[in-house]
């Protein structure tokens, strides 16, 4: 590999699962342990509101009333209320702090495809970029309010220095795309049927059949249906070729939808999730 990158000059594709395994182990563990504090000062706080209750109800009760002033119960339990409140306060901010983190991991799915799952069309290069940044400035601020430890932080910045090659592995995918598609010559009204409609169809296609989740499954699915409707009325030009020049031109689109990849093992990203648990 480095012979390849370094000698050769070559692009490494890097695998998504290594950036966002980083993330995971980055925040994961942090944040569930201060979601399980919080709730446990949640339940301390709780305890002593009731201790106070309960004494000044044990108080009102006692027949006769000692003798003296009555102790400042009122003083006592706005005290207490108000530890309650903080602590369901500082709870609810690191459930929050940790759904985030956990939508954030699966945002960088989401978004590191050349085409976007919810419309199927090509998405710039810029614009991932602008994904990619968000995602790393939300991260940000969640290590700062969590005030997670370096070690950390580390993992973070480990995993957006993936960033330039995630982005450089769009725009070669695109380069080569635009070759391939050019080196058949065809007419620009079919040019553009197969690279907006028939290449993203069999990718987001290709991206439902990954799909784990019968939801994103089946809506991918029926988008990439409604990108190939169109290609396949009878008055579309692309029907007017002949079967054997239509087969080759949705091989090439094949070949181009196949050619970006976002890990190089599923067995790694296997291994990382049984890990992950």
């Amino acid at each position: 590999l480095r012979h390849v990158e370094v000698d050769l000059g070559a692009h490494h594709s890097p695998d998504l699962f290594h950036g966002q395994h980083e993330v995971s182990k980055a925040t994961s563990l942090h944040l569930a342990r201060q979601v399980r504090q919080t709730a446990a000062t949640v339940v301390a706080a709780q305890h002593v509101w009731a201790v106070e209750r309960a004494a000044q109800q044990t108080y009102e009760d006692e027949s006769p009333r000692p003798c003296g002033r009555p102790p400042a119960f009122a003083t006592r339990i706005r005290a207490a209320v108000s530890e309650v409140v903080q602590a369901e306060f500082a709870h609810t901010q690191a459930q929050a702090r940790q759904s985030e983190a956990r939508a954030l991991v699966r945002e960088l799915g989401l978004m590191y495809h050349p085409y976007d799952l919810e419309c199927g069309q090509a998405q710039p290069v810029e614009q991932v970029a602008q994904r990619l940044n968000g995602v790393w400035t939300q991260l940000g601020r969640i290590a700062a309010a969590a005030d997670l430890p370096t070690r950390a932080r580390d993992r973070l910045a480990k995993a957006q220095r993936l960033t330039p090659q995630l982005l450089a592995t769009l725009t070669f995918f695109f380069a080569i795309l635009q070759v391939q598609v050019e080196a058949l010559a065809l007419p620009p009204h079919l040019e553009r049927a197969l690279v907006e409609q028939l290449i993203p169809a069999l990718y987001l296609e290709r991206v439902a059949t990954r799909s784990t989740l019968a939801e994103p499954r089946h809506r991918l699915r029926a988008l990439s249906c409604q990108l190939l409707e169109p290609l396949r009325r009878d008055d579309h030009p692309l029907q007017a070729l002949p079967s054997a020049e239509r087969a080759h031109l949705e091989q090439v689109a094949g070949d181009c939808a196949d050619r970006f990849q976002r890990s190089s093992s599923g067995v790694e990203g296997r291994n990382g999730q049984l890990a992950l648990h």
